[in-house]
């Protein structure tokens, strides 16, 4: 393998001064910004035509394995733990509105039912992040 002086032949001769540049050769290439790609949309879930939907099924017992009363009630007594500012939460979320108390509960009561975290939140529509933070308080 040739030596690193080979590439460098424009009068550095010292080892320093060639260690240098591979530094800062090496430097320069790490600093770029790689270009991730666009984070794919979210389709969040409208909880409303969801209930709706799974009322008309008769199929929200079966999924949440309590009554849309009960859903109601411990929603009730959850909410002002799971509420957050509106406007904040809009704006961490790309003008898709912010994770309302009811999906929020929605993926906290799969995830304990021994849901995977990533199944629950592409359908919820919710960023891993955000499911994190909202659902187990990561």
């Amino acid at each position: 393998m040739p030596s690193i002086k080979y590439y460098f032949s424009d009068g550095l001769d010292d080892d320093d001064e060639v260690d240098d540049v591979v530094v800062a050769a090496s430097a320069a290439y790490y600093c770029i910004r790689r270009n991730r790609g666009a984070n794919p949309p979210w389709c969040r879930l409208s909880w409303s035509a969801h209930v709706k939907k799974l009322q008309r099924e008769s199929q929200f017992h079966r999924m949440y394995r309590m009554s849309y009363r009960s859903f109601q009630k411990l929603l009730t007594m959850l909410k002002p733990y799971l509420q957050v500012n509106e406007k904040q939460g809009s704006c961490h979320n790309r003008g898709m509105g912010y994770v309302s108390p009811e999906l929020v509960l929605h993926c906290l009561l799969h995830y304990l039912a021994g849901g995977s975290h990533h199944d629950i939140r592409l359908i919820g529509g919710v960023a891993k992040s955000t499911f994190l933070r909202a659902s187990i308080g990561v």
